[in-house]
């Protein structure tokens, strides 16, 4: 699903959304899995990453990203 170059993001249901992210986390484990075991260490590190940012969007509440800024400043 794309958007328009411009358009905002629809706000999407907040556990909607983490339930997504938690999908996403749960697919970028297995292509890792699969990037590993085929000599491609880059590749499974960035999934690794993305794997993490996943994770971390499924336990936050969907924030502006100007919150998520603020917050991550606060770390």
């Amino acid at each position: 699903m794309t958007r328009p170059a411009g358009a905002p993001f629809q706000r999407l249901d907040p556990a909607a959304r983490a339930e997504a992210a938690a999908y996403v986390a749960t697919l970028t484990v297995e292509l890792a899995r699969i990037a590993r075991s085929n000599a491609l260490p880059t590749l499974a590190y960035l999934l690794d990453i993305a794997r993490l940012e996943a994770e971390t969007q499924a336990r936050e509440p969907a924030l502006p990203q100007s919150e998520r800024a603020e917050r991550a400043e606060r770390r």
